[in-house]
């Protein structure tokens, strides 16, 4: 592929425009500020927009990388709105300093990292990787190996597969409809609460110095519970898994499920003072995508 190298020189209120690319070409945005929207469409091309605050943009296609970032080092005055259409199978990557980065229908790696503002992303493929320094992390309907982090904002993730590994200092995190073999999530503040498939053989690890620990578990699944505490209360609506006495730091519970089940899951639970409940949950349907 010939490079090519767009220059735009932002001086009205808006700009777009369009390249084309080749199956296996992936995008790269550098340096936007305000807020960055990736969406997919059916063409082999990448169209670009921008309204809003003026700005210094260069757009280049080398080598199959379409790269966007600002040219300038300036402070961007007013608010610049980024709008990005992509083929679903083009890999993204965004590094932004300050601004919302919204992304839906790519199905290939996401790499995706703010100074100050929110990610939302609907979909994502193989990798996922979401970092919030000063914002909210939010992810739906993504399969492969995510990994999400934030540091007082809170983390959402739903209709998850594959595995799930997450870290916050004290921004709550939420789980829903996940379907991961290996789940990992550590905070030292945040709230933690997990409503997922156990899956068989799966490893699951929640960790936390003084936020609260909610998990469900499905009756049916044969879960290997290790626990351990310092001044936490620990409760569990399966007899099972509950505590041998009152004051046990440390322990293991075997809960075998429905028999004929096979496979059994282990789950590793930390907690310095957090509250850690376990609670009786559905089973999660394997779904499709």
């Amino acid at each position: 592929m010939l490079a090519s190298t767009y220059l735009l020189l932002v001086t009205a209120a808006a700009w777009d425009t369009v390249v084309a690319v080749r199956p296996g070409s992936r995008l790269e945005v550098h340096d936007l500020t305000g807020e960055i929207v990736v969406q997919t469409w059916p063409r082999n091309e990448v169209a670009v927009s921008a309204t809003g605050a003026s700005s210094d943009v260069e757009l280049t296609l080398r080598s199959g990388v379409v790269t966007l970032r600002r040219r300038s080092q300036g402070v961007t005055r007013g608010h610049a709105r980024h709008a990005i259409s992509v083929p679903a199978w083009m890999a993204v990557t965004v590094r932004a300093r300050r601004a919302d980065v919204r992304i839906s229908g790519v199905r290939a790696p996401l790499s995706v990292e703010t100074r100050v503002g929110d990610i939302t992303v609907d979909g994502g493929r193989d990798r996922i990787t979401l970092t919030a320094f000063g914002g909210a992390v939010r992810l739906r309907r993504a399969t492969g190996a995510v990994e999400l982090r934030s540091v007082s904002s809170p983390v959402d993730a739903s209709d998850i597969e594959g595995s799930l590994r997450i870290a916050t200092a004290d921004g709550a995190v939420t789980l829903g409809s996940v379907r991961a073999g290996i789940v990992s999530v550590r905070t030292v503040g945040g709230r933690i609460e997990y409503r997922g498939a156990i899956a068989a053989l799966g490893q699951y690890h929640f960790a936390t110095h003084d936020g609260m620990i909610r998990v469900a578990i499905p009756e049916a699944v044969p879960v290997l519970l290790h626990v351990d505490r310092y001044r936490a209360d620990f409760s569990s609506e399966l007899t099972s898994l509950r505590a041998p006495h009152d004051s046990a730091r440390r322990f293991q519970r075997t809960h075998r499920g429905t028999p004929g089940q096979s496979g059994t899951a282990h789950m590793r639970i930390e907690s310095f003072a957090g509250p850690v409940w376990l609670l009786r949950g559905k089973a999660v349907s394997a779904g499709s995508r």
